[in-house]
């Protein structure tokens, strides 16, 4: 079956949407809508009474909510969760040198015994933060589930956790069987054209359309002084 975009026209491209619980790669420069359709997407979810997932790895939600504000998106409505989890410099238990660490800013308090700092970073009992690394980022998800429709916003923000190439693709890969089999979603995973999770070179051969059941591109052109948008499946 089909999960609808909540776009008519590309959803007529789709032949009815998104495959159910898979996930999808949607690319584009920045300024191309990327993560206006990963939110138009989750609309269409809070109005048919589906559970809904926002995560972010660039924005705070008061971020988000100022990007949405032209929208008509219920960014309150029961039905969605808004998390994000990015890198910040701190301190571990292992390790006081400084150093990548999870920040995270959800709906939800994270699992474990986490306490706020006082600056709206969950912080584990002692001071020390949690290493950004794939498990933990996954960790400090997985309280969302079961979720119909999930936003992962961007991928691209995830390139820290691994140097390998290699080794980043299957963090990633993980994290997409973590939506559509534990949390039984249908996921939109977004990610910069030029990153190098997408190899690079601008396009959509790079590595993570291998992890992907499709790629959906966005891109906009300057045609006689005027901007138009792009889309291709």
């Amino acid at each position: 079956m089909a999960t609808p975009t909540g776009v008519s026209v590309l959803d007529t491209m789709l032949n009815g949407g998104l495959p159910e619980q898979r996930a999808v790669l949607l690319i584009g420069g920045p300024g191309t809508g990327k993560t206006t359709m990963g939110m138009q997407f989750l609309q269409d979810g809070i109005e048919r009474g589906e559970e809904c997932l926002f995560v972010s790895t660039e924005q705070t939600p008061g971020e988000l909510a100022d990007s949405f504000a032209p929208y008509d998106f219920d960014l309150d409505d029961e039905n969605l969760s808004i998390e994000t989890v990015h890198a910040t410099t701190g301190s571990t238990v292992d390790s006081q040198e400084p150093e990548l660490v999870l920040n995270s800013l959800g709906d939800q308090p994270r699992a474990g015994d986490a306490h706020d700092n006082g600056d709206g970073r969950d912080t584990p009992m002692g001071g020390f933060s949690t290493p950004f690394t794939g498990e933990f980022v996954m960790e400090a998800l997985e309280h969302y589930a079961p979720c119909d429709r999930v936003v992962f916003d961007s991928v691209s923000g995830l390139e820290a956790i691994a140097e390998d190439d290699q080794v980043f693709r299957r963090a990633v890969l993980d994290f997409i069987r973590l939506f559509t089999d534990r949390f039984g979603a249908t996921a939109i995973l977004t990610a910069e054209e030029t990153s190098r999770s997408l190899g690079g070179d601008g396009g959509t051969s790079g590595m993570l359309q291998f992890n992907t059941h499709g790629v959906i591109r966005l891109w906009r052109e300057q045609i006689d002084g005027d901007y138009h948008r792009f889309v291709q499946i």
